[in-house]
């Protein structure tokens, strides 16, 4: 379990390395190209330093907040996109910290916690019911729901069927725990 998880997180940090470096590699236009890689990767720095050490952090703050924690864009937008994005969203950050990392941070933050225990048993329950009910709700969204033009890639398929897999093999795993001396 513990090799999955690092592999997964090693994945992840790899492929938010590579995004990032796409950032500084690529140039678009002809102004970005008068720039080279490394004078780009320190004005950014210096970007990064100048608002972090500024009033401009709180501002910051209240867009990670906003924006990016709660996107209350998208609840301006389409109640139901938001909902189904927060249910997968929390659902999945909660298994994150509840269940695969609790041995460093649930045991950390609770003396009394018990993998096995009311109410962190519950916790992980509902938080896979969560994730499930949103891509319940994507699917009838993007197949039963009439007037919306939503556009459908391969893509869009793969990544349900992947959370559905990811979940239904934690539910069936918790049946075989539960079945099992």
């Amino acid at each position: 379990f513990d090799i999955t998880l690092y592999t997964a997180l090693a994945v992840a940090a790899v492929g938010m390395t590579y995004r990032v470096s796409t950032w500084f590699r690529h140039t678009i236009g002809t102004e970005a190209r008068r720039f080279s890689t490394s004078k780009r990767v320190a004005a950014a720095v210096r970007g990064i330093a100048s608002t972090l050490f500024s009033a401009k952090v709180f501002t910051l703050l209240k867009v990670f907040i906003l924006d990016v924690i709660l996107q209350v864009r998208v609840l301006r937008e389409d109640f139901l996109r938001w909902f189904i994005h927060m249910c997968i969203y929390s659902g999945f950050t909660l298994l994150l910290l509840m269940h695969a990392m609790d041995g460093i941070i649930t045991d950390n933050l609770f003396n009394d916690y018990y993998p096995t225990r009311n109410p962190f048993l519950f916790l992980r329950d509902f938080s896979g019911m969560l994730v499930m009910l949103g891509v319940a709700l994507a699917l009838f969204r993007r197949f039963a729901m009439r007037g919306h033009r939503l556009i459908t890639r391969a893509m869009d398929h793969y990544v349900m069927a992947i959370i559905a897999v990811i979940m239904i093999s934690g539910f069936l795993l918790k049946g075989v725990n539960i079945t099992s001396h």
